[in-house]
């Protein structure tokens, strides 16, 4: 049975690689107004194997975590000044702003390298969550879809594709920072335990701001096993600790040699969070990596041999060429917000594999003999359909569009040869996505 169900957010701190920190008091400048504060400064950036599959060569964290109530509004005065909302009415507990900036070490943020900022503000019913985006006049306008109320915590992967979603329609940049400012009572505002997917469900379903979704899940279990040395290829390795891995991430005390609670089995390195060994609950909405690496993970399937480089090769040599295929991705993983692995959906990942393996091929071949060949093989499209019906299940209004989708694009492929795919694909707009 597939149920929605929700998961912990992964700590920031085992997401990136920690390189610096600050104890002076910093001098702050935000578009041309300075400020002090005693707040430590910490540098981070993701680590060489998430810009490696992103094709990225630097993201940049800035993190001026603890500052005072009475810092970080006025901070947020600043950044609203560019915007028709001078005022919040709520207590602003953290400020992010996505800037094309290369250089992580420079606390002067412009308004020329700035493209957005989000503001998050504990309100009565939960966290409540403003984006506003600059337009050719310097101007920031408030992007009304994405004012969210959240009722849990978020999750660092929508953050990323809130910086993406202003700039990426034509390739992600390749070197950028968010500079995420916070106040020292922020922490007690927001309970990870229960991760809202809010602002990710409203960012999938946006074609004009959907950019970054290829981004997330890239880390953590997912990343380790696509990288582990293996046979085949981008295949992963054997997998250890990780369906059970022994005492709870919460219970202590902690193991001073590995990080993690004693009694947990962490028998690999972390490859985002250095030498730390690696024990981490599972984050929610992740993308194939999340599936395949479950997959292997538990007995409920043989060793499928799951080719991670051939399902990157394919997003980016295909999937990531036309607007079609992009809203395929963003539809892929606002359907994996809702579903959750179980025996019955492994085995038909299990069998779909190699099916989609041989289309993937024929899609990315620039061998003419392929122009011919048939792409949604009756038997790929009965493993398909199967998918479809196990969504039709969950009542999700814009779920049941997306499927809806799907399914008449399926009719459609099935038995056209990859010339007639290719030329569908290049002249159609992305799958249909609800209304906001």
């Amino acid at each position: 049975m597939i149920e929605k169900i929700t998961h912990t957010g992964i700590s920031l701190l085992l997401l990136f690689v920690f390189i610096s920190c600050n104890n002076s008091k910093e001098l702050i400048t935000i578009f041309g107004t300075s400020f002090q504060t005693n707040a430590e400064m910490m540098r981070q950036s993701h680590d060489s194997g998430f810009l490696k599959l992103n094709k990225l060569e630097a993201l940049h964290y800035n993190l001026i975590p603890n500052l005072t109530d009475v810092e970080i509004a006025e901070l947020s005065s600043i950044v609203l000044r560019t915007t028709n909302t001078t005022t919040t009415k709520d207590k602003v507990v953290n400020v992010f702003i996505f800037t094309t900036n290369q250089i992580a070490s420079v606390l002067e943020v412009s308004i020329a390298e700035t493209h957005a900022f989000s503001i998050f503000t504990d309100s009565d019913n939960g966290i409540r969550h403003q984006y506003f985006e600059k337009n050719n006049k310097n101007e920031f306008k408030k992007v009304p879809h994405l004012t969210i109320t959240l009722g849990g915590g978020f999750s660092y992967d929508d953050i990323r594709m809130l910086h993406f979603a202003n700039i990426g329609e034509k390739g992600l940049p390749k070197k950028t920072t968010i500079y995420e400012f916070s106040s020292n009572s922020s922490k007690h505002h927001y309970n990870f335990e229960e991760v809202d997917y809010g602002l990710r469900e409203a960012l999938l379903m946006d074609n004009r701001r959907y950019w970054g979704a290829s981004t997330t899940g890239l880390y953590g279990e997912e990343l380790q096993t696509a990288l582990m040395a293996d046979d085949q290829p981008g295949g992963g390795g054997g997998f250890c600790g990780f369906v059970n891995p022994g005492s709870s991430l919460e219970s202590g005390p902690l193991d001073p040699n590995t990080g993690c609670p004693q009694g947990a089995n962490p028998c690999y390195n972390d490859p985002i969070a250095g030498t730390k060994k690696y024990c981490t609950k599972k984050d929610k909405g992740g993308c194939f990596a999340a599936t395949a690496t479950l997959m292997k993970a538990t007995a409920w399937t043989s060793d499928v041999g799951v080719d991670f480089i051939k399902i990157w090769n394919f997003q980016d040599e295909f999937l990531l060429k036309y607007d079609m295929g992009k809203g395929y991705m963003a539809t892929s993983l606002f359907y994996a917000l809702f579903v959750e692995p179980d025996k019955e959906s492994l085995k038909m990942a299990e069998i779909s594999l190699p099916l989609l393996y041989k289309a993937m091929d024929v899609l990315i071949s620039r061998a003419s003999e392929h122009e011919e060949t048939i792409v949604v093989t009756p038997e790929l499209y009965e493993a398909a359909m199967a998918y479809i019906k196990m969504g039709r299940s969950i009542k999700n209004r814009k779920l049941q569009v997306v499927l809806d989708s799907w399914e008449r694009d399926l009719n459609h492929f099935l038995g056209l040869p990859k010339k007639e795919f290719v030329a569908y694909f290049k002249s159609n707009p992305p799958a249909t996505f609800p209304t906001h």
